[in-house]
């Protein structure tokens, strides 16, 4: 009887053994995603210098060697960091601003049902209206100066930030908010244990969309009056026919609205810890 067992144990681990073995990938699903990214934008690069540029017009399309000569330049003369800062200056604030008005406003009519059904006509009304229109306004009440271009920030960031916040209030179930009143939870107590945490997807969502508002904000009112910024020095690249320097001022516009989204990414995987992540 012992010698079946053994028999048939000594026939189970030569099957086993008999398995391929899984052997582990060389690279990682991310490192292979990174290189995949690398050689995509190293390919568009090479693309764009030595086939696009010959054949068309540079006149027209430029290409990477002279924006790279041209971002040196700008670094160089001292031309880039003030036009730079004084851009990133009103993004942050009207994106701040912006930002904050529309999560406190998006949580007043998310959870204030009577003053929701009051305003939300209203800021429907407000959020189809072409806030870059309202450009040459701004500038006749606030000047040429930061304030204006703050201003259209805050404009264009607000509305996304409110309507994401207030959907995402009012996505809260109910059950949980209900069963808090019932151990005598006070308002201030559902809020912050229920209502922010189940809402906070929905914010941070609208925050890395609005990044990208913010800085067509910014750019748009340097457009309409400033004398200087990117936006203004894009500008005035196209008044004297310049591709390379549009293409310069685009691509310091596109890294920087890249690195913020990534950014507003890494802040909500930390804030966000808490939550089960899915497999």
């Amino acid at each position: 009887m012992n010698n079946g067992n053994a028999a048939s144990e000594s026939a189970v681990f030569d099957s086993e053994r008999s398995k391929p073995v899984r052997e582990r990938p060389l690279l990682s699903p991310a490192v292979v995603v990174n290189l995949l990214r690398v050689g995509f934008f190293v390919a568009s690069i090479l693309l764009w210098q030595y086939v696009l540029s010959p054949a068309l017009d540079p006149f027209y399309i430029s290409s990477p060697s002279r924006i790279a000569v041209r971002l040196y330049e700008w670094a160089t003369d001292g031309v880039l960091l003030p036009d730079f800062i004084y851009t990133m200056e009103s993004t942050f604030i009207g994106y701040a601003f912006g930002c904050g008005a529309g999560v406190a406003c998006g949580f007043l009519v998310g959870r204030i049902k009577l003053l929701g059904d009051v305003l939300d006509p209203f800021f429907d009304a407000l959020n189809s209206l072409p806030r870059v229109a309202l450009g040459p306004l701004f500038t006749l009440w606030l000047g040429i100066d930061l304030a204006p271009k703050v201003l259209m920030v805050a404009s264009l960031v607000f509305f996304v930030v409110m309507s994401n916040t207030r959907a995402g209030v009012r996505d809260v179930n109910p059950d949980y908010v209900n069963v808090l009143r019932i151990m005598g939870a006070d308002e201030k107590t559902i809020l912050w244990k229920v209502v922010l945490p189940s809402a906070a997807v929905w914010i941070y969502a609208s925050l890395q969309v609005a990044l990208p508002w913010a800085l067509i904000g910014a750019v748009i009112g340097e457009m309409i009056a400033s004398d200087r910024g990117m936006g203004y020095q894009i500008l005035h690249a196209g008044g004297v026919l310049d591709s390379t320097g549009i293409f310069a001022g685009l691509v310091i516009l596109m890294i920087v609205g890249l690195a913020l989204t990534h950014l507003i990414r890494l802040l909500e995987q930390y804030s966000q810890r808490w939550r089960p992540q899915g497999r």
